[in-house]
């Protein structure tokens, strides 16, 4: 597996091409409940799925969720976009330092994460902000 003395490399991408090749189910059970950091692999790993098969609303769709949560947020933050604003990233900051970064960012297929950039986009021109 030795190919440029990069063994590490050369195995892990070895073993990433033979696993999507063969599939979960050929590597032997012993093997997989050694792997250091299984939960995290196997959070990954859905993600990864998720992010291939998820059913991501149509961009208008998209839209459309995130409109009705820009006007909650500012009618809840009594008409002021600045406010909601502030709200809306002390709420997001909060969720990541409770769930840890990685585990905010893992959080949800693809469409969640750009439902939330698009509700911070239309927070931040509301507020008058520069895109």
């Amino acid at each position: 597996m030795n190919l440029g003395n990069d063994i590490d490399m050369t195995t892990a991408t070895y073993a990433q091409l033979a696993g999507a090749h063969y599939g979960e189910r050929h590597i032997p059970d012993a093997c997989r409940e050694r792997l250091a950091h299984k939960p995290m692999l196997d959070r990954t790993a859905e993600l990864i799925f998720q992010l291939a098969f998820a059913n991501a609303p149509a961009p208008g769709r998209l839209r459309e969720v995130a409109d009705a949560q820009v006007e909650m947020l500012i009618r809840e933050a009594g008409g002021a976009p600045g406010l909601a604003l502030t709200n809306y990233l002390a709420a997001g900051e909060l969720a990541r330092v409770k769930m840890g970064a990685f585990a905010y960012h893992m959080n949800g297929p693809s469409h969640a994460q750009a439902l939330r950039d698009e509700v911070h986009l239309q927070l931040r021109v509301a507020a008058g902000l520069a895109v």
